[in-house]
């Protein structure tokens, strides 16, 4: 095992080792402020950051993938980019998407197709890159990344429903978590 992996190998223990404890605290600020305090949103940003260079270092070892599987992994990827991005475009600050300051319930756009188009778009983004680079260590990822995600969404959610009651609750019954359309 080189030296690479075995931060690599480390890095990924104490992303997941400090994940617990952060979505606890997390958790419990939204329920008790119904904001995340400033350190504890830069802490979620440094697991971000984390995820991101141990999901950039799973990529840099280059498989020989075939063309089919390259393109439709970058097209999920690029899919996911995408509706990520377009959840987090309707959000009026920085801190409101960050969970550090209360906002208005945001109801259109992506969101009459998912309740969580930016999480659904990074584990997709995530699991595209997986796929197209051939990556079982970025594979990992994304399967981690989607329990944390539907971990949180738990919590997120029962705030949602506390902050914005039957607005939220129409929301709820209307469009799917992740992605579709409801009849």
């Amino acid at each position: 095992m080189t030296t690479a992996d075995r931060a690599a190998r480390l890095a990924n223990t104490v992303l997941t080792v400090a994940t617990i404890p952060l979505l606890h605290r997390m958790r419990n600020e939204l329920d008790r402020n119904g904001t995340l305090r400033r350190g504890t949103q830069m802490m979620m940003w440094a697991a971000y950051a984390t995820f991101g260079v141990l999901l950039t270092e799973s990529l840099a070892r280059h498989r020989d993938v075939p063309t089919g599987q390259r393109v439709a992994g970058y097209a999920v990827a690029a899919a996911g980019t995408t509706l990520a991005g377009a959840g987090m475009t309707p959000f009026a600050s920085p801190q409101q998407l960050n969970g550090g300051e209360t906002g208005e319930l945001i109801t259109g756009g992506i969101y009459n197709y998912s309740r969580n188009p930016q999480y659904t778009g990074f584990v997709a983004a995530t699991a595209g890159l997986a796929a197209a680079r051939d990556s079982p260590r970025a594979a990992l990822l994304a399967i981690e990344l989607a329990v944390v995600v539907r971990a949180w969404v738990a919590v997120e959610e029962r705030h949602l429903q506390r902050q914005f009651g039957t607005a939220y609750g129409r929301l709820y019954g209307r469009v799917p978590r992740w992605i579709g359309v409801r009849s």
